[in-house]
């Protein structure tokens, strides 16, 4: 318990609350105190999950939603999924709401240590690359963006291509995957491979 919410719980159990003498009490901010126990500001945490558009059933109402509609191969795109958002907030979502969600703290943690692992091991912009994978899936004629769910990600009825990009600007030509029929590796994709040397 932050020293705040012992404060607050005092401050409740008092007859007439003393916001200063508990402040002091408890080694707190006397006007973040006052705030707080008068609800005109709340803690972070609160502030944070009231920011947020959807409550946690109503994220796994939507997934589940979106994986229906992938199961039966018409996997929404961006748009769709902000109407089907929409109707189960009441309110419309911004164009940005879905990329929002990218942008996690894990992914902030993980840049920072990429960060620290270049400089650690002076790892030169010229000795950086960067490869990236674009799927494809196979039947759908249009170029649209949509949402899979990850069974029909994870069914191999994919192409996929590789683009790899140095820090420099050039590339090397793309990489094409294509599923395997019989689900094994063959012969010929190892043609010059030698684990050996």
């Amino acid at each position: 318990m932050t020293p705040i919410e012992g404060a607050l719980e005092s401050l409740k159990l008092q007859d007439i609350p003393n916001i200063t003498q508990t402040a002091k009490e408890y080694n707190c901010d006397r006007t973040k105190l006052s705030r707080r126990f008068r609800n005109v500001t709340v803690s972070r945490e609160v502030a944070i999950e009231n920011s947020k558009l959807m409550t946690e059933a109503q994220s796994k109402t939507l997934i589940k939603y979106i994986n229906r509609l992938t199961d039966r191969a018409f996997p929404p795109t961006p748009a769709t999924v902000r109407n089907l958002a929409g109707h189960i907030v009441g309110k419309r979502p911004g164009n940005s709401w879905l990329k929002s969600g990218y942008l996690s703290p894990i992914d902030l943690a993980r840049h920072k240590l990429l960060r620290r692992k270049l400089d650690k091991f002076s790892i030169l912009p010229e000795n950086t690359y960067n490869m990236d994978e674009k799927g494809f899936l196979i039947g759908m004629l249009k170029k649209s963006r949509r949402i899979y769910s990850k069974a029909t990600f994870e069914s191999g009825r994919w192409i996929t291509v590789l683009a790899t990009i140095y820090a420099d600007g050039t590339a090397i030509p793309p990489g094409i995957i294509y599923p395997s029929v019989s689900g094994a590796i063959q012969d010929t994709w190892l043609e010059g491979y030698r684990p050996e040397e």
